[in-house]
């Protein structure tokens, strides 16, 4: 029987007595105070209804000593880590049975009461059990918030990076043919000045598009823990070249000049990421760059201290106001935008750059003696033993005379017309033989026309997609020598490469791609081929 049959199961009392007429007496004081109450025949009956919601629970010692109390004991056990039972348990006896110890031992939340008691004390001790039971509904409503809320935050990450995944897909798909084109532009004989500089200008610009949406991609992936480190031993004055070359012909269009000061030996070895690394210090060479009027100086310090690589790149730029130097590297920071000019940008690139850096192990801070006086970023890496050589730093390119190479019969496979157009047109002006299709079946009967040595082909084409292309010029070209098959997409992310990479592509490429990847590709095309 219930004092209340609509009370929330979970504020109400339960009672296990070994008389009804202990019960009656229970249920009747309980009652009046407004407490809703439940009186159980038996253990079975008491471990049913605990399943289904309890406040409390009022027993007496005789009632742990039921061979079927172990039923009870198992659906106590079986509440969540929140839940901790109240128990008011009633004994007559000055030295509790052992069966009655054990249930104290075990559930940790058990008051005990002499009985016979008095009728307060009986009611009292309810009452402090049931403010306690609350308590606990509060941590467990809590929980519950926190979980869908932390839920919440997980889709809206999942919803961040399929948005910026997409983002990127559709300003790389536009970027690219803007690449291709200035890079015809720039190969033409019969360019005039004015349009060897409108081509120039163009180039700069749309290289800057291309890193703005690199960066930001960059900054999701570290928030997530989604980006990967390809850790190796480096030489320190290796990066650094590479990032001054990488950085030259800004440097040189405003007139700046490089001061390189090494106060360290040949062998000054890092363990990190060559790209990133490289990264980080075209980032640092670059803002010196734009934060400098023309023909201002840069200078490059490179130091063994400490059992750290140091390198130092000061400018003699706008400078930073002291009082923000700590907000330097938070993203969206544009403290030295707050100057007399604005170079633009979204001020993510330092907080790149200091993610980067502490991913490897490094730290990365920030000096400047106030606006007008220049400012000075140091990168410190941990120095490794060099008990091997460090990894030797790739050629730049254009470097030395190339030897005359072999045309390849290129196929580039993009439903974007624009895009397929200016890289074929690019890759003709190489002096390769180019055929453009412009969807699935088209790419499958131009191969079985005539095999191609690479195939350019995109992942996200309607109909028939680019990994079912690629699976069908497989078995359509079974038995041949070996086509390189290449996806060029705007989709970078790591799992985007995992896709193609279990899909057998050969390599994967973001749009639009560096010339140095392009000649990468052409020459291991000219390998694999005959």
């Amino acid at each position: 029987m219930t004092s209340d049959e609509r009370a929330p199961a979970e504020h109400r009392v339960l009672l296990l007595t070994p008389t009804q007429r202990d019960g009656q007496i229970a249920l009747r004081l309980l009652s009046a105070a407004g407490i809703a109450c439940l009186e159980c025949a038996d253990s079975q009956a008491l471990a049913w209804e605990i399943e289904l919601g309890v406040g409390a629970i009022v027993m007496t010692d005789v009632a742990v000593s039921d061979p079927n109390f172990r039923l009870v004991r198992a659906a106590l056990a079986n509440q969540p880590d929140w839940s901790k039972v109240p128990v008011v348990l009633l004994s007559r006896e000055r030295d509790l049975p052992w069966a009655a110890q054990r249930l104290i031992d075990e559930l940790d939340n058990v008051t005990v009461i002499d009985r016979p008691s008095s009728l307060r004390t009986l009611l009292s001790s309810v009452q402090a059990a049931l403010r306690g039971r609350r308590w606990q509904y509060e941590i467990r409503d809590r929980l519950v918030e926190q979980t869908f809320a932390r839920a919440a935050l997980q889709q809206a990450d999942r919803r961040k990076d399929e948005f910026l995944a997409t983002l990127s897909h559709e300003l790389r798909n536009g970027l690219a043919p803007l690449v291709y084109n200035v890079a015809i532009g720039n190969r033409s004989l019969d360019n005039t000045p004015l349009l060897q500089e409108l081509f120039a200008r163009t180039g700069r610009q749309v290289h800057h598009l291309v890193r703005l949406v690199d960066d930001l991609l960059d900054v999701a992936r570290i928030s997530t823990g989604k980006i990967e480190l390809s850790l190796e031993r480096l030489n320190v004055l290796d990066i650094v070249n590479l990032a001054l070359d990488a950085c030259r012909a800004e440097v040189q269009r405003k007139r700046h000049r490089f001061v390189i000061v090494e106060e360290c030996g040949t062998d000054l070895v890092v363990r990190g990421d060559r790209v990133r690394l490289t990264q980080v210090l075209s980032n640092l060479l670059s803002n010196a760059a734009k934060y400098m009027d023309a023909g201002g100086t840069i200078t490059v310090r490179v130091a063994h201290d400490a059992g750290q690589a140091v390198v130092e790149v000061s400018d003699t730029g706008v400078g930073i106001p002291r009082e923000s130097l700590h907000k330097v590297f938070d993203l969206f920071s544009q403290v030295r935008n707050q100057q007399a000019y604005s170079q633009g940008g979204l001020g993510i690139g330092l907080s790149l750059v200091k993610q980067l850096v502490e991913m490897q192990g490094g730290s990365v801070s920030a000096a400047s003696d106030g606006p007008g006086r220049g400012s000075t970023f140091a990168v410190r890496l941990p120095v490794v033993e060099a008990a091997e050589p460090a990894a030797a730093a790739p050629v730049a390119d254009g470097a030395g005379e190339r030897p005359a190479e072999r045309p390849l019969h290129v196929l580039v496979v993009d439903d974007q017309f624009d895009v397929a157009s200016s890289l074929a047109d690019m890759l003709r002006l190489e002096g390769h033989d180019v055929e453009v299709a412009n969807n699935g079946v088209q790419a499958l009967n131009l191969a079985r026309g005539r095999r191609p040595d690479l195939v350019l082909l995109d992942l996200g084409m309607p109909g028939m997609d680019g990994f079912e292309v690629a699976r069908r010029l497989r078995m359509q070209l079974d038995g041949e020598p070996r086509v390189r098959i290449v996806a060029l997409t705007g989709w970078g992310q790591e799992s985007d490469r995992e896709r193609t990479k279990a899909a057998s592509f050969d390599s994967h490429l973001v749009k639009p791609p560096a010339p140095a990847e392009l000649e990468v590709l052409l020459a291991q095309a000219r390998q694999a081929s005959p």
